[in-house]
Order: C-alpha cells, then structure tokens, then sequence
C-alpha cells in the first residue's frame, strides 16, 4: 500500500514539474511590434489565457508594462500550480491514512 502512495506521489511531482514548464513556457509576449504599441492589445493577442489582466500592472512606459506583466503572470500560474500539488499530495494522503486506520488488522496466521 505505501508504494502505491509513492508512485501517486512521484506521478503528481511529474505532473506538476510539466505542468509548471508549460505555465512558464505559454507566458510569450516577445516578438515584433508597431511603434505605437499597447501592451494590453499585445497580451491579449498574444496570450489568450492569462490569469492577471494586463489593466492589473502598471509601469512607466509600455515595454515596462509588458515584462512586468509577464514576470506576475508566470508567479500567479506557478503560486496557482504550487496550491493544486499541495491539495492533491495532501488529499493522497488523507486516503492513505484513512484507509489504514479502516483497514482490517493483519491475523498473523500462516506468518513463521
């Protein structure tokens, strides 16, 4: 039973350390732009999704604006990741747990 644990455990580290490339890797506001830019317009056509709205960040100039946004969404995806593997590491344990105190005692029987 514990090493089913470790392998649901070990299982939801690699999950998370996947799901925190793609969190980090999908946040891509490079490439060319007009001179006349707005970061806003650049985020929402460039990034989709996004969890922090671009109104959110504020800076002195509109490049500014970008990479700090940038910087925030990365934290707020990886903080959001961070909560999941802790709800789930935590409710695999509860079960493991509860299945143990529930688990009938081990007779002894046939054991040398």
């Amino acid at each position: 039973m514990r090493a089913r644990l470790l392998f649901k455990i070990w299982v939801t580290i690699v999950a998370a350390v996947v799901a925190g490339y793609y969190a980090i890797g999908t946040v891509n506001v490079s490439g060319l732009a007009p001179y006349d830019f707005s970061a806003a317009a650049i985020i929402k056509e460039r990034c989709p999704f996004h969890l922090v709205r671009p109104e959110w960040v504020t800076g002195t100039d509109q490049g500014d604006i970008l990479f700090r946004w940038a910087t925030m969404e990365i934290r707020v995806r990886l903080i959001v990741l961070l909560g999941l593997w802790i709800l789930s590491v935590s409710l695999l344990g509860w079960q493991y747990l509860r299945r143990r105190r529930y688990a009938p005692p081990a007779s002894g029987i046939g054991r040398s």
